[in-house]
């Protein structure tokens, strides 16, 4: 038996700090990961009812982990997460793109390195479908908020100003973008997307963004190759002092 019990205290002792190892946070780094020649993080900052009616909390983190921490609050009811009737309880927190005129901007290529599939890219996106509530971007920085494979989903806004918008009306956009790029590939809007390598048959690998044509182009839903790494996140409520009113549009530099 004394044979025995040196090793097993040796694997339970492994066990038990890679367990801690994995519990305990770590910072986010930058640097890692960029778009637009922006750092890439996959946290967002989210305000909204964990009930319908109730009052806003704000959670920080990957659309994943917001979802579980609206689900954890004591109160959640999941008709929450119906964003066609229930959101923000306060409307001037929230920067809502109802209708307008969005412009496409993409491209195609053969070298997988440089774009992703389409499939992968409808799959990065669902993970912020049914999301109510505000989604919140501060600073000049990209916020990933779906990844598959090869294939990243995003907003990247490019000013210091904090910038608010419906997560639904994120989703909105990132359909019209994919469905673009859809619609390029299957010959329905022909010659949409530039190739910039390869031809119409080999180049299958798409990026592109969805720009708002009346803001000057200063935020943009993003689609882009970039490897999915998971990056840890922060939790509790946070202060959410803006208004709507505070974010006037500038310049992309």
């Amino acid at each position: 038996m004394g044979s025995i019990k040196l090793p097993m205290t040796l694997i339970l002792a492994l066990i038990f700090h890679t367990w801690l190892a994995a519990s305990l946070p770590a910072p986010i780094q930058t640097g890692l990961n960029s778009h637009h020649g922006l750092d890439v993080f996959d946290e967002i900052q989210w305000t909204g009812p964990v009930v319908p009616g109730g009052d806003n909390y704000t959670f920080l983190g990957s659309v994943e982990s917001i979802k579980r921490q609206i689900e954890s609050t004591p109160g959640f009811d999941p008709v929450v997460f119906d964003v066609y009737k229930h959101t923000s309880t306060e409307p001037d927190l929230l920067l809502k793109r109802a209708g307008g005129s969005f412009n496409v901007e993409c491209t195609r290529t053969s070298d997988k390195r440089k774009g992703a599939d389409l499939l992968s890219y409808l799959i990065a996106l669902k993970h912020i479908k049914d999301l109510h509530g505000s989604c919140s971007v501060i600073g000049r920085v990209c916020k990933r908020f779906g990844c598959k494979w090869e294939a990243s989903v995003g907003i990247c806004v490019f000013r210091e100003t904090p910038f608010n918008i419906e997560c639904a009306e994120i989703f909105r956009i990132g359909e019209i973008l994919i469905n673009t790029m859809i619609d390029d590939f299957t010959g329905k809007v022909p010659d949409k997307c530039q190739i910039v390598a390869g031809d119409k048959n080999s180049a299958v690998y798409y990026s592109g963004d969805a720009n708002w044509s009346l803001d000057g182009r200063w935020w943009t839903i993003s689609a882009w190759h970039s490897s999915c790494i998971l990056q840890p996140w922060l939790s509790g409520p946070l202060p959410w002092p803006q208004s709507a009113s505070d974010f006037e549009p500038d310049q992309r530099p």
